[in-house]
C-alpha cells in the first residue's frame, strides 16, 4: 500500500464464504506498523552450547559445522533446524591454535591437525589459521546482557552493523522485537565463519560482507547501532587511508571506524580489551572523546569468556553515543590513575607482594559500582597487568549493571526530526531561502522569516557551516 492510500488493510485467512470469513480491519496507522514486522531467524539458545567445555569437544563441533556447511552449499538448500543447531556450535579457532600445528608432542592433536588440514582448502586453512589470535567467541549470557543494555537505552530497531560477526552470536541473541524492525549488516573476515554466517542469516535479509572492517565499503553516518565483541590484540589493521586512527591497535581501531559509520545520536556498544580504557597513553581516548560521549563502561571478570573461548582476559563493555550536535564531553574517562587501596574494588594480589600499585581508568575509581569483582594484579603471557577477579554469579551481576543504565536516551531519527527547533527571524535584505548558522547550529530558511533546524549527518552540517 502507498502512504497516501486511505483504504483499510484487510487481513484474512483462506477463502471461505463471506458470512463465515473472519475479517479483521486495521486502522491505517496500525496497518503501517504491522507492515514493518518481518520474519526473523530462530533465536540462539544457551542449550545449543551445552557440553562445549573442552578443546577436543570444540574441535569436533567445529569439524561437524564445517562438514554441515559443505553439505548445504553442495545441495544448495536452506539449513533445517537440525542444521542450524550444528552450525551454531561453531566457536572458531581462537581457543584451540593447536589445531593448526602438526609438529607438536601430543599425538592426538597431531592427528586432529592433519584431519583439519585435509578437510579445508588451502585458502580456507590460511584464513582459519589467521583467525586464531582473535577469534574468541562471546559467552551468550554476556551478549544477552549487552542487548538488554541497548533496549534499556531506548533502541527498538533500525540500521544495525556488526563489524566482527564471527558465526553470528550477536545476531542470534538479538531480541526478536528488535530484529523484526531492523536491517542488519554483518562483517566477518574469516571465510568459513562468513559462510556459516550467511547460511544462518542471509536468507532472513542480513547483508553479510566477507571482509575486514577496514576494507568494507560502508556509508558514512548511516547506522543507528554498532554492536560487537571486537577483535583485540597488540597489532594494527592494514588501513590504507590517511585517517587519524590508522595506527590504532585493532580493538581501538574498531571504535574509531564505527564513529564514521554511525549517525549522530546513534550508539556504539562494543566489548573490548581493558587496554582501551586503561592504557597510559590517552591518545585513543582523546580521539574517541572528541567524537562521542561515554554513556557507561562495565568491567567484566577475567573468566567471562573462559568456558566458550578458552581464554582469561580482562574486558569491558563500553557504551558510547555520538552526540546530535557534534559536541561531546571528555570528563572522567581520559586519565589512567593508581587505584587507592581504600577503594572498594581494590583486590590484593595473591601471586605477588601485597600492596602492589594497581592502575585503571579514572572512571572505575570514581564509579566502582560498574566493576564486576575486584581489581588485582594478574599475569598474562606478556607481563603483569590489572585483572578483574570475581567469584559470584555473572548473570545476576550483569542484570544489576543493566538496571543502572539511563533509560530512553537513544533517539530514533524520526524522533530527532520531531524535536527540531524552528526560529522566527526578523526580515532582512539577505533573507532569501538557504542556510544560516545560528548559535553554532545549521538552520534552513524559507523566505527569511523562518528558520528550521537542519537535520543531517554531522559531516554534511560541517560542510554547510564551512560555506
Amino acid at each position: 500500500f502507498e502512504p497516501e492510500d486511505n483504504t483499510h488493510i484487510v487481513l484474512q485467512g483462506p477463502v471461505v464464504p463471506q458470512r463465515e470469513a473472519e475479517i479483521i480491519q486495521f486502522p491505517k496507522a496500525l496497518a503501517a506498523e504491522v507492515a514493518t514486522i518481518k520474519a526473523v531467524w530462530p533465536r540462539l539458545d544457551a542449550v545449543t552450547f551445552s557440553g562445549l567445555s573442552g578443546s577436543v569437544t570444540k574441535f569436533e563441533a567445529n569439524i561437524a559445522a564445517i562438514e554441515c556447511l559443505r553439505k548445504l552449499e553442495s545441495e544448495k538448500r536452506q539449513a533445517t533446524t537440525e542444521d542450524r543447531e550444528v552450525l551454531n556450535r561453531y566457536t572458531g579457532w581462537g581457543g584451540i591454535p593447536q589445531a593448526f600445528n602438526d609438529d607438536q608432542k601430543e599425538p592426538s592433536w597431531v592427528a586432529r591437525a592433519e584431519r583439519l588440514k585435509a578437510l579445508l582448502s588451502e585458502d580456507e586453512f590460511q584464513s582459519a589459521e589467521a583467525s586464531t589470535p582473535n577469534a574468541h567467541y562471546t559467552a551468550l549470557e554476556v551478549i544477552e546482557a549487552t542487548w538488554r543494555m541497548v533496549e534499556r537505552l531506548g533502541f527498538k530497531g533500525g540500521r544495525i552493523i556488526e563489524p566482527s560477526a564471527g558465526a553470528g552470536y550477536f545476531l542470534g541473541a538479538m531480541p526478536q522485537e528488535i530484529a523484526q524492525k531492523s536491517t542488519v549488516t554483518a562483517i566477518e573476515l574469516d571465510q568459513l565463519s562468513a559462510r556459516i554466517l550467511k547460511t544462518l542469516y542471509g536468507d532472513f535479509g542480513v547483508n553479510v560482507i566477507q571482509s575486514g572492517f577496514e576494507a568494507a565499503k560502508l556509508p558514512d553516518e548511516f547506522y543507528d547501532l554498532a554492536i560487537s565483541n571486537v577483535p583485540f590484540g597488540n597489532y594494527q589493521v592494514p588501513e590504507l587511508r590517511n585517517v587519524p586512527y590508522a595506527n590504532f591497535l585493532i580493538h581501538d581501531y574498531f571504535f574509531a571506524k564505527a564513529m564514521e559509520v554511525v549517525r549522530p545520536g546513534g550508539l556504539v556498544v562494543f566489548i573490548t580489551s581493558s587496554g582501551t580504557l586503561d592504557k597510559c597513553d590517552d591518545k585513543v581516548r582523546q580521539y574517541l572523546g572528541s567524537k562521542a560521549n561515554l554513556v557507561a563502561a562495565v568491567r567484566l571478570p577475567n573468566t567471562a569468556f573462559k568456558r566458550i573461548a578458552n581464554t582469561e582476559v580482562t574486558t569491558d563493555i563500553l557504551v558510547l553515543q555520538k552526540p546530535l550536535e557534534g559536541r561531546s564531553s571528555k570528563k572522567g574517562w581520559m586519565e589512567t590513575i593508581v587505584l587507592p587501596e581504600t577503594s572498594p574494588i581494590y583486590g590484593e594480589s595473591k601471586e605477588y607482594w601485597r600492596h602492589q600499585q594497581i592502575s585503571c581508568n579514572q572512571y572505575f575509581s570514581d564509579k566502582p559500582q560498574w566493576v564486576i569483582g575486584k581489581l588485582a594484579l594478574t599475569e598474562n603471557v606478556y607481563q603483569k597487568s590489572t585483572g578483574c577477579i570475581f567469584e559470584g554469579d555473572l548473570e545476576s551481576a550483569l542484570a544489576e549493571k543493566v538496571s543502572m543504565l539511563p533509560e530512553g536516551i537513544y533517539a530514533a531519527i524520526r524522533e530527532v526530526e520531531k524535536t527540531k527547533v524552528v526560529l522566527r527571524l526578523e526580515y532582512n535584505a539577505q533573507g532569501r531561502p538557504g542556510f544560516r548558522v545560528i548559535d553554532g547550529k545549521v538552520y534552513e530558511t524559507n523566505d527569511g522569516l523562518e528558520a528550521s533546524q537542519f537535520i543531517a549527518p554531522q559531516k554534511t552540517l560541517e560542510r554547510i557551516a564551512g560555506m
